[in-house]
């Protein structure tokens, strides 16, 4: 009787498959929070929620509103951070 019926190759035959590319850095865009509220933007930017409406009313932050929520894209906080980064000298 032969049980070599097995579902898988033999292992000298696993050392063909190519090595498991990585992950992505960051995740699929769907995965991808896109706006948050003024309590996450101010954690994002380690500053209160108080300086998140100045900025905003300043024209320093542009918001978005959705019904009665005022959000903030995760893409304009890192374009605001990117903006402010200096350079020690």
């Amino acid at each position: 009787m032969n049980f070599d019926h097995r579902p898988f190759p033999p292992t000298s035959a696993l050392s063909t498959v190519p090595p498991r590319v990585s992950a992505p850095s960051q995740p699929p865009a769907a995965d991808r929070t896109l706006l948050v509220d003024r309590r996450k933007a101010a954690r994002v930017l380690a500053v209160s929620p108080g300086t998140i409406d100045n900025l905003r009313l300043r024209g320093e932050l542009p918001s978005i509103k959705i019904g009665s929520r005022r959000l903030y894209a995760i893409a304009d906080l890192e374009q605001f951070i990117a903006a402010r980064k200096e350079i020690a000298k």
